[in-house]
């Protein structure tokens, strides 16, 4: 039963690679950041072992499992010096032992950019009060559901997605995508797969710029009035391997690879159809009560100071305490980056209303 299923899985991913169709590098890259902190913490290698809440964001099969009939969570990070905020909610219920139903919200922000489209007044002088603020905003609303199926237990669950992105009022769109994926934890080991954008995800985008038509006709700029915005489907695969080494402690590595089909990115792997980006994630248990966390992810060369390139890699560290249905995880990544501003912090909050 499982093989049957797995052949037109395989099959997907096959013509998902080598579809073409115009699309947008880079589109809707705020939801590729991840969400809450326990997963952060792990490189974001979580795709074949989350569940609960989050489970929504990463892989919405995941709601199927999990010792949870009702949870809460909240995620803040602060990027760049606090310039830029992300934050994070989600709201799940179990529905009966093999069904969950999650609702997250995603909202990355820039608030208070200064607008300087006018500052020199019809006059030609320089007029600060004319200067006036405005946030750049991405915001994403997510629904899924996952259920787990008798043959060998597997669990699947899709997302729908409807993403909101603002500019100020100089532009905003409306965007509709599906997010699909499939989990198993088996006696040895566990794997997890997702689509992302499995039909590709559409924004709609919406240009206001009359008010500014002659400050950029005189700079020479394009006025755009409308426009589409594609995002192309990606591919995230999964495995991990729990290790008990007391009857407190246990071990639970994972490594994920991300196949994206936007083109050429800086990956470790990238070609002109598809790029591959890994990353992997390590949780220490102790007593179910403590959890010490690490990662690596972002595999890629960048340019140094003396303009060669240089092989690069993100490492990320966390730590969480669970108690009595309640978990506080925090996780710090970008380390090493080069810069101190590069250096994220990621707080979250969760409880398990009626814990199981």
């Amino acid at each position: 039963m499982l093989l049957r299923l797995i052949k037109p899985l395989f099959l997907t991913i096959f013509l998902l690679i080598f579809y073409q169709s115009k699309g947008q590098k880079y589109s809707n890259e705020f939801l590729k950041i991840g969400a809450h902190a326990s997963s952060m913490g792990l490189g974001n290698a979580v795709i074949s072992s989350v569940t609960e809440g989050q489970a929504g964001y990463w892989n919405p099969a995941g709601l199927a499992s999990g010792e949870y009939a009702r949870q809460i969570s909240a995620m803040h990070a602060e990027y760049f010096s606090g310039i830029a905020n992300f934050d994070q909610a989600s709201l799940a219920f179990k529905i009966d032992e093999v069904s969950g139903l999650a609702f997250n919200y995603i909202r990355f922000g820039i608030d208070n950019i200064p607008n300087t489209m006018q500052l020199i007044d019809p006059s030609g002088q320089i007029n600060y009060a004319n200067v006036t603020g405005f946030s750049s905003v991405d915001q994403a609303f997510l629904l899924s559901y996952g259920k787990a199926f008798g043959f060998d237990e597997v669990r699947f669950g899709a997302t729908a997605k409807i993403i909101r992105r603002v500019a100020g009022n100089f532009a905003e769109s409306w965007g509709f995508g599906i997010d699909i994926g499939a989990q198993q934890q088996l006696e040895k080991f566990g794997w997890g797969i997702v689509i992302r954008d499995v039909t590709s995800t559409f924004n709609a985008w919406k240009f206001n710029l009359k008010q500014y038509q002659e400050v950029l006709q005189s700079t020479g700029n394009n006025i755009p009035v409308s426009s589409i915005e594609i995002t192309r489907p990606s591919i995230i695969g999964g495995l991990n391997y729990p290790i008990t080494i007391t009857e407190d402690i246990t071990l639970k590595p994972e490594a994920n690879i991300t196949l994206t089909t936007d083109g050429r990115r800086n990956t470790l792997l990238k070609t002109k159809f598809f790029s591959l980006d890994p990353s992997f994630g390590i949780t220490t248990s102790i007593s179910d009560i403590v959890f010490i966390r690490g990662g690596l992810n972002t595999f890629q060369q960048v340019l140094n100071n003396d303009l060669k390139n240089t092989f690069s890699v993100q490492p990320s560290l966390g730590i969480g305490f669970k108690y009595n249905g309640i978990a506080l995880d925090y996780a710090l990544t970008n380390v090493g980056s080069g810069t101190q501003n590069q250096y994220s912090n990621y707080i979250s909050l969760t409880i398990n209303l009626n814990a199981k």
